[in-house]
């Protein structure tokens, strides 16, 4: 399960997704301080975004839990009002641009399904392997 969030207009906005593409439906969020004490909960709607009120100013991670071991999260840091004037625009293409590079980091790739296969693969080899050695032994060769 990935996660990911991000400040926007006074709230920490995000979603909550599997690898592959797959939406996290009514997932529990937390909000965490640096000493790992909750600041807000919520959960998750039906596409799997969620939004939490902004604290402070600080470090955070942003945790996921589906329960059995199904569980993600990410580190946000939250700085003060920024001094300049407003950046949205380029804020919201930033924004975009990470939402994207998040997901391509998190997606299933070739790479993983023959990964997959060929550790299925080593281990049916190993276990014929084992086999074939106690025949022979039984054999007496």
């Amino acid at each position: 399960m990935n996660v990911f969030a991000e400040p926007a207009g006074g709230q920490v906005v995000g979603e909550v997704y599997f690898r592959g593409g797959g939406k996290g439906r009514d997932v529990e969020v937390r909000l965490l301080d640096a000493g790992g004490a909750a600041v807000a909960t919520t959960r998750t709607d039906a596409a799997g975004a969620f939004a939490l009120p902004a604290p402070p100013p600080g470090a955070y991670r942003v945790t996921a839990d589906l329960g059995d071991g199904h569980q993600g999260s990410c580190a946000l840091v939250l700085a003060g009002p920024a001094a300049g004037g407003d950046l949205g625009d380029l804020a919201g293409r930033i924004s975009e641009l990470s939402r994207r590079i998040d997901r391509y980091e998190h997606r299933t790739g070739l790479r993983d399904i023959l990964g997959g296969v060929g550790y299925i693969a080593g281990v049916f080899g190993a276990v014929c392997f084992m086999k074939a050695r106690r025949s022979a032994r039984r054999e007496g060769r």
